[in-house]
């Protein structure tokens, strides 16, 4: 084959691609609502926690706001400086303020709560929530990679083995689940070093929350290309499992 060939072979593949890209984006389920009317109200009127609790604890109450954010103002604005240009979205609809996205991280990593709460507290729309802490693993419906990692830490007096662990060492154990960008978006620390992984994991918030099905977890979806439903998921090591 010549070079004339494997340049047409190449530009036929391109628009096979294309062809198919095109159909796939076809099928896909049309959308109800370009915006929700109370999401659509929200972005005309300021409706929400932010234009009313969040600001007001900013301008009038630090007290408040400290248990809002777990930080003070001041602390706020300097971590606003930090990462404003990263919260900007550009969008064809209105984007959600920079100062919004971050109160209502720092006020989700300080309360938890569901994601529905979130939607209804802030009126925006639960998708918008799910890609700023569920970032997509490029693994099918995963929602987040989650692992534990011992602390190195002097024995505590009259603590016995508690701490000691299986690498000979006291720790106590730091849990975290990560998105695909290696950022938290969920934390436990402060078990005992000498207690399992699966252990730990399911006697944390999370872990008692999925086995009770009280996480507000996306619906199942096809996996790619596929007629196949699967639930949404998180991956973790052998010792994840009971």
């Amino acid at each position: 084959m010549d070079h004339h060939e494997i340049v047409r072979e190449i530009a036929e593949l391109g628009h096979a691609y294309i062809e198919y890209n095109e159909i796939i984006r076809r099928k896909r389920r049309l959308r109800r609502w370009w915006s929700k009317p109370l999401i659509r109200h929200n972005y005309l009127t300021g409706y929400g926690s932010y234009r009313s609790v969040f600001t007001y604890f900013k301008l009038n109450d630090e007290e408040e706001f400290i248990q809002f954010t777990r930080m003070n103002v001041q602390a706020f604005k300097y971590l606003y400086t930090l990462v404003h240009a990263a919260l900007i979205k550009r969008s064809i609809r209105p984007a959600l303020p920079p100062e919004l996205r971050l109160s209502l991280t720092l006020n989700y990593l300080a309360h938890g709560d569901s994601i529905i709460k979130h939607k209804w507290f802030y009126s925006i729309g639960m998708s918008t929530i799910k890609d700023d802490f569920m970032t997509d693993l490029h693994v099918p419906n995963c929602l987040g990679a989650i692992d534990g990692r011992h602390c190195r830490i002097r024995k505590l007096p009259n603590s016995g083995s508690l701490f000691f662990n299986y690498k000979k060492f006291y720790s106590i154990v730091l849990m975290v689940c990560c998105d695909s960008k290696k950022r938290f978006i969920w934390t436990n620390i402060g078990d005992y070093g000498s207690f399992n992984d699966a252990g730990i994991f399911n006697n944390t918030d999370l872990g008692r929350g999925l086995q009770q099905g009280l996480i507000d977890l996306p619906p199942p979806k096809p996996l790619p290309n596929s007629n196949i439903i699967s639930p949404n998921f998180f991956i973790g090591d052998v010792l994840r499992n009971p």
